[in-house]
């Protein structure tokens, strides 16, 4: 009877040191498949409630995290749809102006070009994208309105930049 109660208390131990780790096994198996949202519970004061309740913290935090990230990224997407739109809006603007507009990038590409200007240098809009200004304005005009234009783009790229010049193309001036 003595040696049956011993083996019955011994059993009883080792699950009750098992049972938290099975569980925590468990938990860990279901946060790698993506539900963040489980915690386990265990009152004790010993190593496996230190363990659990770290792991409790640790599931808290990457839940915060992956909250705060979809939260960022639906921002992101609400800011993108927004910049989009802004974009089509200008563009459609300048499409309908009359006046040529080309705007291009701090390193003197040509980045828009809006039907005006394309139909006055007698080329599709979309040919011109990507061509370094200077090789659309061969004349005078070159030396002092891309030397100020690059020069104005390297010191301050973020500051616009506007000047309206008559270019000679075809003996028309434009």
């Amino acid at each position: 009877l003595i040696i049956l109660g011993a083996m019955w208390f011994g059993f009883r131990l080792a699950k009750e040191l098992v049972e938290p780790i099975l569980a925590l096994g468990k938990a860990t198996e279901r946060i790698s498949k993506g539900d963040l949202s489980v915690r386990l519970e265990d009152t004790s004061n010993d190593e496996l409630g230190v363990l659990v309740a770290s792991f409790n913290r640790m599931a808290g935090d990457l839940e915060h995290s992956r909250n705060s990230i979809t939260d960022a990224n639906t921002k992101l997407e609400r800011q993108n749809l927004d910049k989009e739109q802004r974009n089509r809006y200008i563009e459609a603007v300048l499409d309908n102006t009359a006046a040529g507009v080309v705007s291009v990038d701090s390193l003197g590409q040509i980045s828009t070009i809006n039907k005006a200007a394309a139909s006055m240098f007698g080329v599709s809009a979309q040919a011109l994208i990507g061509w370094n200004v200077r090789t659309l304005l061969r004349s005078r005009v070159e030396g002092e309105l891309v030397g100020e234009l690059v020069t104005h783009f390297q010191k301050s790229p973020e500051a616009p930049w506007k000047r309206e010049v008559a270019v000679t193309i075809g003996g028309r001036e434009l």
